[in-house]
């Protein structure tokens, strides 16, 4: 079957983003229609989504074969007109346009909000009705909008299907965390509207993006059974509906797991969480239920089989289901609403202080303990009404209503069994896990970068000199592809390990000239002896397979510095705002409190004084929630010293002391940071090399994130054997025998980790022998071919008496001078015949003269013929 074309509607928008970036991930085709681009590297259509005629040329162009449209304003405005507009209007547009081009697909973004009708919504399914009177225009749009999709269904044979999520949060949301900032940043973060007794689902974006895929591949998937409208003759009643097919059964009857993603192993951590619900008086099995919130359960491990009348996969449920619409069955997509949600309801008010805690974490110091102050919700109610008068008499939009009161008292979860066996829908990050994903802001990756930690740790870190801010034209420099070094840098000294003085060849491209770096950079190599560089946050350890064995990473010369920087590709990192700033909040000042401007990120080049370094000394170390949980070891090759008991606990007991002195009473306020450690010769002291954001985009080595997450919730008068440490045992251990990407201690390109994909290192090093071996043939011939044509041009000269003075190879010559026609006539021929009679190899003889030194003698030559 063909992959299908996507079009995301609103690609540019909060979940349409994390959509997109999913369907490049697993390689689909993906085009946006949005107003405002966000990819550059994204076809995309602008247009305004209540113009059908827009869509459709989107569609066309695109070769759309499945819509999904995510496109709506945010909750929240004061003019409802919009909502009917966008949400009504646009997505009756885009119904029309999908039927008119044939578009098989359409997967739309609801919201759970729309069956809320003021009072408690507690494990409600799929089947509650809209609410008579709409609370809010935003959700009564989406009812509407959601209507109209799914009795499109199966139209001008279009698929259809409706995606309710829930409290949608994550990276990127300017919704939800732009509020609990502005919260967060005046310090209001004690006050409490109600007992906080009451549940909520909230919803980590990446799982409803993942939702939205998995709708998508299951809509043209056929039905378990087929509907009642193909039987010869309707049944009337429940009795006369045929019984489940086996395949029906085995989708409602198969035992399903708890959503085992935060609840039941992880608190959210928030001194307010509590266990399986709210009590005053401590049950009898209080520890069992406290146990079971810690383990997990086996009691609680699959919802029970047996099901009631009402249950809407019941036999009875799904049998009034295809009685209420004969043309389609229950359990298929095409034509369904869906329930999305992270499926671990959570006390309300637990839920932003999850957030404020994680912000304490990047921000210590800036929030003050205060006691929570209590409104209860009767008083909330009144205060909201005379706010409501207030607005209305004074003509201001009010920003306190009891629809706000409300909503933040009632209960409102949902039950998500039908979207987990129909779409195999499972939530992958957790919501402790989402909520530090969300607040991993700018703040907290810059408070990574050298300058920010250095100044703090000088004296338990490498003597360093930091350069900033850099020009912009250095920027540019190290961006372009050319591999030259800026003019003035290359009069480096004999022991430069970088340049090779016997290459004169110079290569084409934009010139750069960096005097006044030239000068800070001798300067440091001058104090320093040599020196080795990085920038914000990247060193340029990848290229250091290209550098002498003896002296990696050494430089001595500001053409050494530049030359390394130029040949990494590690560092392209710190180049972008983009890169540097990925996955976190979006970087916008007006976001909020808490996300700085991006102007606050400034390039910066930093020399630290070079000596050689034992790999094998080198640890990577993990603190997370305040707990140095995990050490490996960071050049993942086979050491037999580490092998050694007492060796590995010298190790845990030097870094674990210098933890205690040097660090932690520094960084009382940082709870999740990763840093990597340098031990002595005698395994007794060590320095800081560096300081990483505790964050997927740091490598985590022999560890993975959710082991670490595991020893950090461990209890702590139970983990005597924290922090963890790991080593390679083997020369066979998969990190040390593979070229896995995830562990970057090769050293080596990363186009040839792609080359070495599934090879073993020895394999990967007797293929580049190889390939060597080829490169040093090749020159040979090329030497050769450049011989001859010296001698060939000797003999010219000596024809007509003058020539190059002073020529020492071929493609030196400046001119040949004026040659006689007979002259040429004769070179040219020889020429010729010599390219007919050398052996080249693969390539033609005209390609391999015409690409190398004769190219500018046969066009000198050619010139002089028409003197």
């Amino acid at each position: 079957m063909a992959k299908d074309q996507y079009l995301v509607i609103g690609g540019s928008g909060f979940l349409g983003r994390h959509i997109v970036d999913q369907l490049r991930a697993r390689g689909d085709s993906v085009s946006i229609f949005d107003i405002v681009q966000r990819y550059h590297d994204v076809p995309f259509f602008s247009g305004d989504i209540t113009d059908e005629s827009a869509i459709a040329s989107a569609l066309k162009q695109s070769g759309t074969t499945c819509i999904i449209h995510t496109a709506s304003p945010p909750a929240g405005l004061t003019d409802g007109s919009i909502y009917m507009k966008v949400n009504v209007d646009g997505t009756r547009a885009v119904i029309d346009a999908a039927i008119a081009c044939g578009v098989r697909k359409l997967v739309f973004t609801s919201s759970a909000g729309v069956i809320f009708n003021g009072t408690d919504i507690i494990d409600v399914d799929e089947r509650l009705p809209y609410p008579d009177v709409p609370l809010d225009a935003y959700n009564d749009s989406k009812a509407k909008a959601e209507a109209l999709v799914i009795a499109s269904n199966g139209k001008g044979g279009l698929l259809t299907v409706a995606l309710r999520p829930a409290g949608i949060f994550g990276p990127g949301d300017r919704q939800c965390m732009s509020g609990l900032y502005q919260v967060y940043e005046n310090n209001q973060t004690h006050f409490q509207i109600g007992d906080n007794t009451n549940m909520m689902d909230w919803t980590y974006v990446g799982n409803v993006a993942k939702a939205h895929l998995l709708a998508a591949d299951k809509l043209d998937l056929p039905p378990p059974a087929p509907p009642l409208s193909t039987l010869g003759k309707a049944p009337l009643s429940v009795e006369e509906v045929p019984p489940l097919s086996e395949a029906e059964k085995a989708l409602v009857n198969t035992p399903l797991s708890t959503v085992d993603v935060t609840t039941g192993h992880f608190k959210i951590p928030t001194s307010n969480a509590r266990p399986l619900g709210p009590y005053v008086t401590r049950p009898e099995n209080g520890d069992e239920l406290e146990a079971n919130w810690e383990q997990g359960s086996a009691e609680s491990s699959g919802r029970p089989v047996g099901r009631t009348r009402f249950d809407q996969l019941s036999e009875a449920g799904i049998a009034r289901s295809k009685l209420h619409d004969p043309e389609q069955n229950p359990l298929q997509v095409a034509g369904q609403i869906f329930f999305i949600t992270n499926g671990e309801p959570t006390y309300f008010w637990d839920m932003p202080r999850a957030v404020y805690q994680q912000l304490d974490q990047h921000f210590p110091g800036h929030r003050k303990p205060r006691s929570t102050i209590k409104m209860p919700k009767t008083i909330g109610l009144a205060a909201a009404t005379g706010s409501e008068w207030f607005s209305w008499l004074t003509g201001r939009t009010a920003t306190f209503t009891r629809f706000k009161v409300s909503f933040s008292c009632a209960s409102k979860w949902h039950n998500i069994e039908k979207a987990r066996r129909i779409l195999g829908y499972e939530p992958d990050v957790g919501i402790q896990e989402g909520v530090e994903k969300m607040v991993e802001t700018p703040a907290y990756i810059l408070a990574f970068q050298f300058s920010s930690w250095y100044p703090t740790f000088s004296d338990a870190s490498i003597k360093s000199t930091i350069i900033r801010p850099l020009s912009g034209e250095f920027k540019e420099y190290l961006e372009s592809d050319s591999v030259f070094v800026p003019v003035g840098s290359e009069d480096v000294p004999p022991e430069s390990t970088l340049l090779d003085d016997e290459d004169e060849d110079e290569e084409a491209g934009p010139s750069y000239a960096f005097p006044e770096l030239d000068t800070k950079i001798r300067e440091c190599v001058q104090e320093y002896g040599a020196v080795f560089p990085k920038l914000n946050f990247t060193s340029p350890r990848d290229a250091s397979w290209l550098l002498p064995a003896g002296s990696p990473l050494k430089c001595t010369a500001p053409a050494d510095v530049y030359m390394l920087l130029k040949s990494s590709d590690f560092v392209s990192n710190d180049l972008s705002e983009e890169s540097v700033f990925e996955h976190c909040d979006d970087p916008d000042p007006h976001a909020g409190g808490g996300s700085p401007p991006p102007s606050e990120y400034a390039l910066e080049l930093v020399l630290r004084k070079w000596y050689s370094v034992n790999p094998s000394r080198e640890m990577r170390c993990f603190v997370r929630a305040g707990r140095l949980v995990g050490i490996s070891q960071r050049d993942t090759n086979h050491y037999d010293f580490l092998m050694e008991l007492e060796t590995q606990d010298k190790i845990v007991q030097t870094i674990q002391k210098f933890w205690e002195d040097k660090i932690l009473p520094r960084w009382k306020g940082r709870q999740d940071y990763i840093f990597d450690f340098l031990l002595t010769r005698d395994l007794s002291r060590g320095h800081i090399i560096d300081f990483n954001p505790y964050s997927p985009r740091t490598d985590s080595f022999l560890f993975s994130f959710e082991e670490l997450r595991e020893l950090a919730q461990s209890d702590p008068s139970k983990s005597t054997a924290l922090p963890e440490f790991r080593y390679i045992d083997s020369q066979a251990h998969p990190a040390a025998s593979r070229n896995a990407p995830i562990h970057q201690h090769n050293m080596v390109p990363f186009e040839a980790l792609q080359m070495s994909s599934g090879q073993h290192i020895e394999g990967f090093a007797e293929m580049w022998k190889n390939e060597q071996r080829a490169i040093e043939e090749s020159d040979k011939s090329r030497k050769t071919l450049d011989s001859v044509l010296f001698d060939l041009l000797r003999n010219l000269n000596a024809r007509v008496g003058r020539g190059c003075v002073g020529v020492a190879r071929a493609h030196d010559c400046e001119t040949l001078g004026v040659l006689v026609e007979d002259d040429i006539t004769l070179v040219l021929d020889e020429l010729a015949l010599l390219v007919d009679t050398v052996d080249l190899g693969p390539s033609s003889g005209t390609a391999f003269v015409g690409e190398t030194v004769t190219s500018d003698l046969l066009f000198k030559a050619a010139e002089a013929s028409h003197l």
